[in-house]
This record gives structure tokens, C-alpha cells and sequence, in this order.
């Protein structure tokens, strides 16, 4: 597997969780990318939970 967020700099990488874009393989399933993102959803009243 791989993370979300990745990057050396950890300024960075904070930038990159913060707002949300990240790579989906394209290998998933769309349910499972459905699921992924809802969990990774940045925005607290939007997220799965």
C-alpha cells in the first residue's frame, strides 16, 4: 500500500493534507474510491464517519 500524503518536507506534506488532493489509483475499484475519499474528506461535517 501507499499513503495519501506523502512528500520530505514536512511543511509540505502538512499543505497537502490540509487540502485534500491526493492520487487514486486508478487499480481501485470506484466503491472503493468512493469510500476512500468520503474518508479522507477534508472538511469535518462532510467526512465519513
Amino acid at each position: 500500500g501507499a499513503l495519501p500524503f506523502d512528500h520530505d518536507n514536512l511543511r509540505q506534506l502538512l499543505e497537502k493534507v490540509k487540502s485534500g488532493v491526493f492520487h487514486m489509483p486508478h487499480f481501485i475499484p470506484p466503491d472503493c474510491q468512493s469510500l476512500l475519499k468520503g474518508m479522507i474528506e477534508v472538511n469535518p461535517e462532510k467526512r465519513l464517519t
